[in-house]
Parts: C-alpha cells; structure tokens; sequence
C-alpha cells in the first residue's frame, strides 16, 4: 500500500525538487522517492567482502607477511 507524506518545503528545497524534477523528466512523487532511495543508501553501510581463510591464522595476526616478529625466522 501506498504512503501519502506532506511536506512543508522552504524556496531552497522548492527549488531543488524542481530542478529534480526537471533532471528525472518525472512528477514531484517520482523525484521524493528517488531522492529518498538515494539518501537511505548512502547511509547505508556497503558490507565489507570477504576472502575465504584470510584472517584465519591461529596467531590472531591478519597479514603475517607483514609483521616482522612473524618474519625473523625466514632466511636463517
């Protein structure tokens, strides 16, 4: 079901839903709700991905080949 907002726009924000409005070839709806779309993932945190076995050393330490306690041994 549909959801019927009001809201009371100062000449800046009129302004600026004109111009989106202009910009999406689209109706005053189209452009709040692509304005509220955008603005809900830009505060939305992307995910960090992540690879299989990494970080999974018993030493707790992510990169091994980076830390210099772990790569004294090497060589001798």
């Amino acid at each position: 079901m549909a959801k019927t907002i009001h809201a009371r726009l100062d000449k800046s924000s009129e302004d600026a839903l004109s111009q989106i409005v202009e910009a999406l070839n689209g109706t005053e709806s189209d452009a709040v709700r692509k304005a509220i779309e955008f603005f809900a993932r830009s505060l939305v945190k992307p995910s960090k991905q992540k690879i299989v076995g990494l970080g999974s050393f018993k030493s707790g330490v992510a990169v091994l080949g980076s830390h210099k306690k772990h790569l004294l041994p090497f060589g001798k």
